[in-house]
């Protein structure tokens, strides 16, 4: 349409060419917000607008054109007095809009670009998560401390730092395995948060330690991991739809920052922190900007438009994944409601420890076709088990050797070096997709290390899920496997989608006696027949090697103790103790008199004993201090031991206190997954009083 020059004109100055006018429109608006008029404007800039229409608004505002009955989006606009459009009108004038408004008008495209992954099973994935966070919370706390400047918070920060030492966590030393997530909608939302920025001793911080205060007591202490397919009561509490809370999980190291640091230091504290940010300034409701489809590969790349906010104003964005699941849509993570906050979405990785998302498939490994081979333990993978290298010959006598049926023989792999299995064992092995025409079933079985020849114990058939795509519905099928008696279906991968991370074989042990035991692996053909060649059964020996087993059934051994450690602590005595209540202890004595505890700890087989520790602690804030550090690793003496310290030592300064001395024991044992609750714990209350005192 050729330009009319007795029409109304906008005219944009120094815009990008690729600025499309006709996504514009013009709109009139009452002093109360209420949209009166709208006009479209052309792709020359024309646009119909007349001076009765003008004369009943407030202001004038150039917009981005809304769709349908939709209102338009008045904030990311340009607004005119009306009295100023009138004059223009009158006089034959453009409207002008100048670059920094064309910013407003169209914004910069913005490209969010990271993948997603499913970490499983939940509870160690959590549980590996949290201990993570909290470790790297204590590290940076340490590091905080290490930087003040004043000669005056040096013994502070000291001080601070010996009592974060004793709650340091030990690393789990079996780590989740992740996935990527290749099917599923990611949305991108965005909030805009707005802050004058902290100052010296500013009031908001004191506001901010109140709110973490608050949350530090509706979070409850982590227990040990239980296996369960769904969030526990306490994994829920720092969770939203699978997604880590990191302001729920971090509450009570910033706090203990915030309350230990200098003033100056508790600026680049908060500011390094950006979930901190909505308790102490304002954040405006998030706002979902656009979507997008994760790949095959697990990645992701949305753009949208961008707008620039105001002064000491920034925007920050989160993600919400969501997948197709038996037709129901279900959130797999949700970084809105977890407060999972970026300000840089040029990489980001989202991690869900929802136990219901649907992975990709897991990659085979390269090996030599009809391979069959363990493959995993729980989350241990095979080549970490102790075992004969060529395997055992099931027609002869086996004599294990100490190393033999353990995890880390002898410290292979990780620590602590020969770990015992105990609970149920998680089987999972590699068959080969080429033994499709050849192997149609399998049999797991056990029998003990003395007899080979004995009636076999076969293992209950298992139920694996496989994902059925159904229109635009994802849906999950269970699929039981023993279809044949007490042989069990092979799930090759050609066959269906079948889900990642599930196992062909559980192995209860826990009604099992401390010994060797040797499992047993055979596969059969479609008509139920043992296979007696053709199968190259291996075992996996390293991280990159097998070497073959010259068998015709694959056994590997497995040492199980499912026994429990012992730990207590039978009494305290000192010099000046002889008129105490024998229960109710109350000690008196000098400074540096001798405390003397008598205790007790190991294991029944001392090769599996993990460690134990013995510490005291005094009051309400006082230190835990160590008078047998973590990682004792061979039984007390019998029957009983003993630990010392001394009266002055133990108050701590103090004339007289209430204490309390702790025990703890840790086994070895593992079911390839979990450090399994065999643990034993004492703790027994006194009271101590230094006399004469000063």
């Amino acid at each position: 349409m050729a330009s009319d020059t007795r029409r109304p004109k906008l005219v944009v100055r120094d815009a990008d060419p690729a600025v499309q006018l006709q996504t514009l429109a013009v709109y009139t608006v009452d002093a109360a917000g209420k949209v009166l008029s709208k006009t479209a404007v052309s792709d020359k800039g024309d646009f119909d607008l007349t001076p009765e229409a003008v004369s009943k608004a407030s202001r004038v505002v150039v917009a981005r054109a809304a769709e349908g009955t939709d209102p338009p989006d008045l904030t990311n606009a340009v607004s005119f007095h009306a009295f100023e459009v009138s004059e223009r009108l009158k006089a034959g004038e453009a409207l002008e809009i100048g670059p920094n408004a064309i910013g407003v008008l169209f914004p910069p495209l913005r490209c969010a670009d990271g993948t997603v992954r499913h970490c499983f099973p939940f509870p160690l994935a959590v549980q590996n998560v949290v201990a993570e966070l909290k470790q790297n919370a204590l590290s940076k706390l340490t590091d905080a401390f290490s930087t003040a400047s004043a000669a005056s918070s040096a013994s502070a920060g000291v001080a601070a730092k010996a009592s974060i030492g004793s709650a340091a966590l030990t690393p789990y030393p079996i780590v989740p395995r992740c996935r990527p997530v290749c099917d599923g909608v990611v949305e991108v939302w965005r909030r805009t948060c707005c802050c004058t920025p902290i100052i010296y001793l500013d009031p908001r911080i004191e506001l901010l330690k109140n709110r973490l205060r608050e949350i530090v007591t509706q979070v409850p202490k982590f227990r040990r991991p239980i296996p369960e397919p769904d969030p526990g009561p306490i994994e829920q509490a720092i969770l939203e739809n699978g997604t880590l809370d990191q302001l729920k999980i971090n509450a009570s190291a910033d706090l203990q920052a915030l309350s230990s640091l200098q003033p100056a230091d508790q600026i680049p504290y908060i500011n390094a922190r950006p979930y901190l940010f909505h308790l102490c300034c304002h954040c405006g409701p998030a706002q979902r900007v656009t979507q997008g489809y994760l790949r095959p590969d697990g990645t992701f790349h949305i753009c949208f438009r961008e707008f620039r906010p105001r002064i000491f104003c920034w925007n920050s964005y989160a993600f919400v994944v969501k997948q197709i699941i038996n037709g129901v849509t279900v959130t797999i993570y949700n970084g809105v409601a977890s407060n999972a906050w970026f300000g840089d979405i040029s990489d980001v990785d989202l991690v869900t420890y929802n136990p219901h998302t649907i992975n990709c498939r897991e990659t085979d490994p390269t090996v030599n076709p009809n391979a069959v081979f363990l493959q995993d333990i729980g989350l241990t993978p095979a080549w970490r088990l102790g075992k004969p290298t060529s395997g055992i010959n099931p027609a002869g006598p086996y004599a294990p050797v100490f190393t033999d049926g353990l995890i880390n023989p002898g410290g292979v792999g990780a620590s602590p070096a020969n770990r015992n299995l105990g609970g149920t064992l998680r089987l999972r092995f590699f068959i080969s997709e080429s033994l499709r025409g050849t192997a149609k079933y399998y049999r797991l079985s056990h029998v003990p290390s003395t007899n080979l020849a004995a009636t076999p114990v076969v293992l209950p058939s298992m139920t694996w899920n496989y994902v059925e795509i159904v229109g635009s519905s994802v849906n999950v099928v269970p699929y039981a496997l023993g279809t044949r008696g007490d042989l069990s279906e092979i799930p090759y991968w050609h066959d269906r989608a079948w889900m990642s991370g599930q196992y062909h074989a559980e192995f209860d042990t826990t009604g099992l006696g401390p010994g060797w035991y040797v499992l047993i692996l055979e596969l059969f053909d479609a008509a139920g027949n043992l296979i007696p060649a053709g199968i190259n059964f291996v075992n996996w020996n390293t991280p990159t090697t097998t070497d073959p087993v010259p068998y015709a059934k694959l056994l590997e051994p497995l040492y199980i103790d499912n026994r429990s450690c012992y730990g207590d602590i039978n009494r305290v005595t000192a010099p000046a103790s002889t008129g105490s209540d024998p229960d109710c202890l109350y000690l008196v004595g000098g400074a540096g008199q001798d405390v003397s505890f008598e205790y007790n700890a190991g294991f029944p087989d001392p090769n599996f004993l993990w460690g134990y520790s013995f510490w005291v602690h005094r009051g309400l804030s006082g230190a835990n201090r160590y008078l047998i550090p973590p990682g004792g690793t061979t039984n007390s003496a019998l029957p009983w031991d003993y630990v010392h310290s001394t009266i002055g030592t133990l108050l701590e300064g103090h004339q007289k206190c209430a204490l309390a001395a702790n025990l703890h024991v840790s086994a070895k044992t593992t079911d390839g997954i979990y450090n399994l609750t065999a643990d034993a714990s004492d703790q027994i209350a006194f009271s101590l009083e230094q006399s004469p005192w000063p």
